[in-house]
């Protein structure tokens, strides 16, 4: 799971999840950071900021952590639990990929904060562009009618 997180206002910006059929850009509260998928099915993330690259940052998530961590029910003491928690985290990272910022030879976490080009993953567009691309709507992604 990927977003972007405005340095300005401080909103997460997620892509589109029907990605295929909504090419359109989201954009945070104060209209200056935008995603959207490039190719979500290989985890292609396209970004933007008014300011430039430095105003923004990629936040992502390990799916092969949230899957379980959401599904899985931890039981005993609060010591315990936060010792099934540790475990879970290290079982990601152990058997991440190796070229994965998630592995255990890298960042050895299963959440990371990127800047674009950091990674082949992360594509940053010039803010103009992205504003004039005719699949672009109004709206921020926390706009209920502009996303309706």
């Amino acid at each position: 799971m990927k977003c972007a997180y405005c340095v300005h206002c401080g909103d997460l910006v997620t892509p589109h999840r029907m990605w295929r059929t909504d090419r359109s850009w989201r954009w945070c509260e104060c209209q200056r950071t935008g995603t959207r998928w490039h190719d979500g099915d290989r985890g292609l993330l396209q970004v933007t900021s008014a300011t430039g690259k430095a105003a923004i940052r990629v936040l992502s998530l390990n799916n092969a952590f949230l899957e379980p961590a959401v599904r899985q029910q931890f039981y005993g003491s609060h010591a315990e639990q936060n010792e099934e928690w540790r475990l879970l985290h290290d079982m990601v990272a152990e058997n991440t990929p190796a070229n994965y910022l998630f592995a255990e030879r890298r960042r050895h976490c299963w959440a990371v904060i990127i800047r674009p080009g950091e990674t082949g993953d992360i594509a940053f567009v010039d803010y103009t562009a992205a504003r004039g691309d005719s699949h672009t709507s109004p709206g921020s992604s926390t706009d209920r009618a502009a996303a309706s």
